[in-house]
């Protein structure tokens, strides 16, 4: 099993319980405010919020490290970011989220687009 998540309240470390409880955990900290409630430790690892945080982290990474490599160009004139198609050819993106999924299918995102599309 892996290593269980710390408390998300208190950032403490749960306690595994055994037992007619065996399978669940729960948090013992003083003053948590979900101190001694007993979790599944499937729902205790569970952080849907906090996994999707942490993947839009990675695709930023991603995109700041491309950005960093001259694949993506920030133009503070028009405050957006343009993608180098290759062949002199760029494609104008306005947000970032558009800018890391652009980035991350490369040179086939510029060959999809039309040619009003990439200048």
């Amino acid at each position: 099993m892996d290593e269980l998540k710390a408390c998300p309240f208190c950032n403490k470390s749960p306690i595994e319980l055994h037992g007619k409880w065996t399978g669940f955990v729960e948090c013992i900290t003083d003053g948590c405010p979900i101190i001694l409630r007993k979790m599944t430790i499937e729902q205790w690892q569970s952080r849907p919020i906090e996994d999707a945080l942490t993947a839009e982290n990675e695709r930023l990474k991603t995109f700041v490290n491309q950005l960093a490599d001259g694949e993506v160009i920030y133009s503070s004139a028009g405050d957006k970011f343009i993608l180098d198609c290759g062949e002199g050819k760029t494609m104008d993106i306005y947000d970032v989220h558009s800018a890391a999924f652009e980035v991350k299918l490369g040179k086939s995102a510029c060959a999809a687009l039309s040619d009003k599309e990439v200048k």
